[in-house]
């Protein structure tokens, strides 16, 4: 498969790619940089909102507007005008030091997790993350505790199965889905990258394919996996040239691309060996369909 650059630039954390199918565009955000980007995927032109005090994690568009997403901006959940740049503040979490990887069920809820205050790779035991839920009349529901260092999320085709990764661990969890309750039962291992890969290579950011498969960035693993959630078997990578990519979603009019971000939190000495590090780039031969990507409907 033929790793190409969609957007070149050196993002200090690139996340959250998001597919806004309706709008034909792309959305995606700089983290640690405090920036939130829209890539208009006819004309290529790239839109850049800046002046967020604190870190950005995720951006979903909003189904009532066009010219509005809701971001995750510190422990808020915000609505943020892609014209005017005001933010709104809509709803908030009070557990974890920030709110990390978001998306949305098939109904339009977001589902968003955090970090654990002090969560290290050297220091994994405070799990003083957690799960929360923001509905669609904006009521924050937190679902469950106990995670470290919440990141990729993703709900199976049928939307019976509810995947989340907590990177220090390395494990990517299931759960039984009841779409019209929101209710998460029956927590299980689907993925356990110890198993797969080497040390010091974290599942990050994730989707889904048409077929029910987990496609897993690994931060600082030099690749993107794609597993069978039923068996935990990783199926096949696609190395990619830069060594921190940090999430992964499908994109297109025929959901059959795959965009992969990255980051650049790397000495200015190894930045030399992957100029890339930092860019948006996509992957168009993957062989298989995305699920389409949904808006907040709040």
């Amino acid at each position: 498969m033929k790793v190409e650059v969609l957007v070149a630039r050196r993002l200090k954390c690139g996340e959250g790619p998001h597919w806004d199918d309706k709008n034909n565009r792309l959305l995606f955000v700089d983290i640690t940089g405090k920036k939130c980007f829209v890539f208009d995927w006819e004309t290529k032109e790239v839109k850049t909102l800046e002046g967020m005090a604190k870190n950005v994690h995720a951006v979903i568009p909003r189904e009532s507007n066009k010219d509005e997403v809701i971001i995750c901006h510190g422990l808020n959940f915000e609505v943020l005008n892609l014209k005017t740049a005001e933010r709104e503040v809509i709803a908030e979490v009070d557990q974890g030091s920030s709110i990390n990887d978001a998306k949305c069920d098939a109904a339009g809820r977001i589902w968003a997790g955090t970090f654990s205050e002090n969560a290290t790779d050297d220091n994994p035991n405070p799990r003083k993350g957690a799960m929360f839920c923001l509905d669609k009349n904006k009521v924050v529901t937190k679902k469950y505790a106990e995670v470290e260092t919440s990141n990729g999320l993703c709900w199976s085709p049928d939307s019976l199965k509810f995947y989340h990764a907590d990177s220090i661990p390395r494990i990517v969890s299931a759960y039984d889905y009841n779409l019209e309750t929101s209710e998460v039962t029956n927590k299980t291992v689907a993925i356990d990258v110890n198993k797969l890969e080497e040390e010091k290579k974290f599942p990050d950011g994730m989707c889904i394919d048409a077929e029910g498969m987990v496609w897993v960035a690994l931060f600082n693993g030099w690749k993107v996996i794609r597993c069978n959630p039923n068996t935990g078997e990783k199926l096949s990578e696609i190395k990619m040239p830069v060594k921190q990519p940090t999430s992964c979603c499908f994109a297109g009019p025929n959901l059959d691309q795959l965009v992969i971000t990255s980051a650049s939190i790397v000495p200015d000495d190894e930045f030399e060996k992957q100029p890339l590090a930092g860019s948006v780039f996509i992957v168009k031969d993957v062989g298989v369909r995305g699920t389409k990507m949904v808006s907040y409907a709040g």
